[in-house]
């Protein structure tokens, strides 16, 4: 299984409030739908991270960053033609769409983006 998991840091200049709107928001929905669909992913995630105290105890207690916001992920059984399929046409205007829909919303900057295996 591969997976690409891309994790999501909102932009300093909304809400978080505008942030879980469009988070929740039935476009967002449709476009990772239709990334899953383009690229033939067998399965497809999207989580919005709790806003709860825990987090605040665990980035105290071990040093750590600040959580990402959110996380989208596609997986993937093989993923061998991933490649040709990322500069098909219909793939490339999916993820034109995408990245003009998070614009809104996403601190590209401090996101990031890989893929796993497992």
């Amino acid at each position: 299984m591969v997976r690409f998991v891309n994790c999501i840091r909102k932009r300093d200049d909304i809400l978080q409030s505008e942030f879980r709107d469009l988070w929740h928001a039935e476009a967002f929905d449709k476009l990772i739908g239709r990334i899953a669909s383009v690229t033939e992913a067998v399965r497809s995630e999207k989580f919005l991270t709790l806003q709860v105290e825990a987090n605040l105890v665990l980035k105290q207690d071990r040093g750590m960053a600040d959580p990402f916001d959110g996380m989208v992920e596609y997986y993937w059984d093989n993923a061998a033609s991933l490649m040709e399929i990322y500069t098909t046409e219909e793939a490339q205007a999916a993820l034109k769409e995408m990245t003009e829909y998070q614009k809104k919303f996403v601190d590209f900057a401090h996101s990031a983006g890989f893929f796993t295996e497992g």
